[in-house]
């Protein structure tokens, strides 16, 4: 019985970082857009979208985030999102998961600017499948984008400074 021998290009193609981003990115985003829709609101979700319930922008500072320890831009965000394309628990929720996934790949840039390419796709690997960046890439609250940012500005802070 004769065997047949995998091509090594085949083979390297599996090697090869980016197969690996993306499998990772491509696993990362179907377990963030499974069913993120399906379940309500959460208490914190309620309270942020009752404070992007005012009529003007002018309310919306005064009233709105004035009040609350969370960021004024996520509110400022989810009160124009809100008014342009409704309430809808997938729709309002559609722009975090964006971020989340955005977050992974960002993770991955981090990592392997200061770290290395190892480095880079076992970070990416953990942010994208732990069940807290997970979950909070899929409500709409300021931790999924705070991480984006956070992760934008660790890196470009790198690629100045160091």
């Amino acid at each position: 019985m004769k065997m047949n021998k995998v091509s090594p290009k085949i083979v390297s193609v599996f090697r090869t970082e980016k197969f690996w981003l993306l499998l990772i990115l491509l696993l990362s985003a179907i377990f963030r857009f499974w069913e993120y829709g399906s379940f309500s609101y959460s208490n914190d979700e309620l309270s942020a979208i009752a404070r992007a319930q005012f009529p003007s922008f002018s309310d919306l500072v005064s009233k709105g985030f004035y009040v609350d320890g969370h960021p004024g831009g996520i509110q400022v965000f989810l009160w124009l999102w809100i008014q342009w394309f409704g309430l809808t628990e997938w729709i309002v929720r559609f722009p975090f998961v964006l971020m989340g996934i955005a977050s992974v790949w960002m993770t991955y840039k981090v990592t392997n600017l200061m770290f290395g390419k190892v480095s880079g796709l076992f970070s990416a690997a953990t942010i994208g499948f732990l069940q807290f960046p997970l979950l909070y890439s899929q409500i709409a609250r300021p931790y999924g984008p705070g991480m984006l940012f956070g992760l934008m500005l660790v890196y470009f802070w790198v690629l100045i400074f160091i």
